[in-house]
């Protein structure tokens, strides 16, 4: 059986309301322990390892939401 963990979303076609619930439960090591097992893509992992290659502390990187994982202007992607 896969993670215990859940983000459920209800929608209802006839209404505006939409409604979530957070499950926050593992049946496994989260955190350092489970980076190995997390799922990012290609271009993510080519961001990181430079910003590596940069001597940026990785826990600058974990850590710091400026960093840019997404779209936008970065030398990676050479824009």
């Amino acid at each position: 059986m896969g993670c215990w963990c859940r983000i459920i979303i209800k929608y209802y076609s006839h209404t505006s309301t939409i409604l979530g619930h957070y499950v926050s439960k593992h049946n496994h090591e989260i955190g350092l322990a489970n980076i190995a097992y997390t799922w990012m893509s290609q271009v993510v992992r080519e961001k990181i390892k430079y910003k590596l290659s940069q001597k940026i502390d990785p826990r600058e990187i974990v850590c710091n939401v400026n960093f840019n994982f997404g779209s936008g202007p970065d030398p990676v992607a050479g824009t």
